[in-house]
């Protein structure tokens, strides 16, 4: 049997993630999920980014029906999953209330 890098030089990562962010950590955590070596990187030791600046709202909206909205529930319900098991993380599932403000965008309020 022949060793991968990773398996051998705990240096070697199969996937190196830039950002614990939401998105980096998303890529990290699927990277994980398909039995990759992740090593993430961050520039600071808080959080500073985008994900911060949503006030930690994961919310699904802005989605036409179709495969980005079943994509975007799927994520949703990948993070609340995560925050459960998370002891620092407090997550409070709630519906969202947004006003339609034309017809077309009533498929997004039920989201």
């Amino acid at each position: 049997m022949t060793l991968s890098p990773s398996e051998h030089d705990p240096q070697h990562f199969d996937l190196a993630v830039v950002g614990s962010g939401i998105l980096g950590l998303a890529h990290a955590y699927a990277g994980v999920k398909r039995g990759l070596k992740v090593a993430v990187f961050e520039r600071t030791g808080t959080p500073l980014g985008a994900s911060v600046r949503n006030f930690g709202m994961g919310l699904v909206t802005g989605q036409p029906p179709g495969i980005m909205l079943d994509l975007a529930r799927e994520s949703r319900a990948i993070w609340l999953h995560l925050a459960a098991r998370a002891t620092s993380v407090p997550v409070k599932p709630a519906p969202c209330c947004s006003p339609a403000a034309r017809p077309n965008t009533m498929c997004c309020r039920n989201s």
